[in-house]
């Protein structure tokens, strides 16, 4: 690996932050675009879709070649040592209710 665990960890928590920061523009936001998936419990909005693309870009940038599974948007295989799964906002139910 290129990177030490602690720059590991620091990129994580950035871009988590960063991600956070996508969604708290949508949450309680009237204009919030709902889509369901499977049934009316499994929904994704434009700031889901938004904070994954923003969190694959990152790792894209940051980690080539790594492989990335999001509940969105799917699986992009890569051949680096690390894999990652995104779950860009987990309880989407409650977040597009405006529940916290």
């Amino acid at each position: 690996m290129t990177k030490n665990i602690r720059e590991l960890s620091e990129f994580t928590q950035r871009v988590a932050q960063e991600a956070g920061a996508i969604a708290m523009g949508g949450f309680r936001n009237r204009d919030l675009t709902i889509d369901l998936k499977e049934d009316f419990h499994d929904m994704v909005t434009q700031y889901d879709r938004s904070c994954e693309d923003h969190i694959r870009a990152a790792i894209a940038e940051a980690y080539p070649g790594s492989r990335i599974i999001g509940e969105e948007s799917g699986e992009e295989p890569g051949n680096g040592p690390l894999a990652w799964h995104i779950d860009p906002i987990d309880g989407t139910s409650n977040f597009a209710r405006g529940m916290a």
